[in-house]
Order: C-alpha cells, then structure tokens, then sequence
C-alpha cells in the first residue's frame, strides 16, 4: 500500500472559505457550509493529498476469489458506491458528536471529507448533510462501526428528530479484517493493521481517549493545534480504511489477474 504523504498545511486553505465571521472559523482550512440554513464547517481533499497511489490502486484488478460474504459485497460495490465514514464524539451514548469524516467517489476521484461541528449547535447540520450524503451511497464501510459508529449516528439523528436513515448494506472491516488476516497479528485495532498491512506508523497522533477534552478545550478557547489534531488522526482512519479494503481485494484477485509489479512502498502485506 502506498505511505502517506504529508498532509497539507492546514495554515494554507484549497479555497477561499464562505465565510470568516468568527474566531473559530479563522483557524481551519476549509469553507462554510449551510444544510436547511444551518451551517458546519467542511474540509474537502483529494484522497491522493494523503496516498498519492490511490488512483491506481483502487482500479480494478482482474477476477475476484472470495468465499466471504462481506468481501462480496465489497467487490460488487466498491468503490463507486461506497461511503467510508468514522466519527469522532465526546464520549459514549449519549454525548453530542462533533466530526464525521467521510471518503467517496467522485467526478475528480476519490475525496476525504470531514464535517465538522465547530460548536456544539452546530450537530444537528452535520448529521442533516450525513443523512443527505448516505442517500446515494448505499453501501457503508467502517471500522467497529456497527458496534459504535452506526448506533451513535442514529442516536444522534433521534435526538435532533431527524428521520432514521434507510437500513444500508454495511461492511465492518473490525470483523473482516480478522478473518482475512486471521492468526498473523497481536490485534485487530485499526493502527495495527495500519502497522502491518499498510507499512505505517503514526507519529504524534492524538489519542482516542483525548479527544472529547481537546474538542471541549477547543470550543473554549478556539485554540487551533487540539483541532488540527484531531482532524489528522480522524482523516488517517478514513484513508486507512480504504487502504485497507483496495489490499483486500487486491489480494483476492486470481493469481493469473495480479499484476506483476509492486514497488517496495506500495505492497500490500498479508
């Protein structure tokens, strides 16, 4: 799998933002986003901005092996259907959550998108653009997401009174991955297979249990470097997550279909 390139200054904005009327808003990249006239906060960037491979690597590569259920649907789908999506809350059912970050297809390829809530009123917007985004992606892809993600989104979308979102076809790749690298890890966690399969080691990533207290801290104060934080470890979950799926199915192709050549920085290990 390819490495990460470093992520893009986030002092430097891909485009020119909607709106600078607040503090807060002055300390991200990205632009103002309005859903039914409320507003959240929107980064948007290419997938390649973090695995300059990932055009490659998410062609198709040939007849597809697989006896497992998910990684049918995997190889029926992906990736012009899918939406990968993580989430970052301040804490357990119950608490508000204040960043989705989300990859799908597009026109321009595949895109990282994180909505975030950059006050607590600024919830009820993100979930309204979740529900819209998920309407045309029927297939969902996350990582312990139907233990936690799924449940805490629709919780969350009960407590705004939002319609609960259709019942969408959902691959855990928590429980795939276990299967498909079965025996050959310590663990499952998603930064171990990131170490394994993907070659990459996280550096001066925040830690899950810091999260909900440097979001507190940041909606406080407006002090940029919690948020930042936070922003990189949630995207880097996204792009491991795709990472992922492209080295399962890669590695599921019929051995007369693989390609022959892999350069030492982008080999998928299994």
């Amino acid at each position: 799998m390819g490495r990460l390139l470093s992520k893009p200054s986030l002092e430097t904005p891909l485009r020119r933002p909607l709106s600078r009327t607040s503090a807060v808003a002055e300390t991200l990249v990205g632009e103002e986003a309005t859903i039914d006239g409320s507003s959240y906060w929107l980064i948007e960037e290419p997938l390649h901005a973090y695995w300059s491979d990932c055009d490659r690597r998410l062609r198709p590569h040939g007849a597809i092996e697989s006896g497992d259920r998910d990684l049918e649907t995997l190889i029926g789908r992906f990736p012009e259907n899918t939406l990968f999506v993580d989430i970052e809350t301040c804490g357990f059912s119950g608490s508000p959550l204040f960043l989705i970050g989300v990859a799908h297809p597009s026109e321009r390829g595949m895109v990282l998108r994180q909505l975030l809530a950059r006050t607590y009123a600024e919830e009820g917007a993100v979930l309204r653009e979740f529900a819209r985004m998920i309407e045309s992606h029927p297939l969902l892809v996350t990582f312990n997401g139907k233990s936690f993600d799924w449940p805490f989104l629709r919780d969350r979308m009960s407590r705004h009174r939002l319609r609960h979102p259709p019942e969408l076809e959902h691959v855990d790749l928590l429980h795939l991955g276990r299967r498909f690298w079965k025996g050959r890890f310590p663990n499952y966690r998603l930064q171990t297979l990131e170490l394994y399969v993907c070659g990459r080691r996280r550096v001066g990533d925040i830690g899950g249990r810091e999260v909900a207290q440097a979001y507190h801290d940041y909606v406080r104060t407006g002090r940029r470097r919690e948020m930042k934080l936070i922003l990189k470890h949630n995207a880097l979950d996204v792009v491991t997550m795709v990472q992922l799926v492209a080295c399962m199915l890669r590695k599921s192709v019929a051995p007369e279909s693989r390609e022959t050549v892999d350069s030492p920085s982008t080999t998928c290990r299994r």
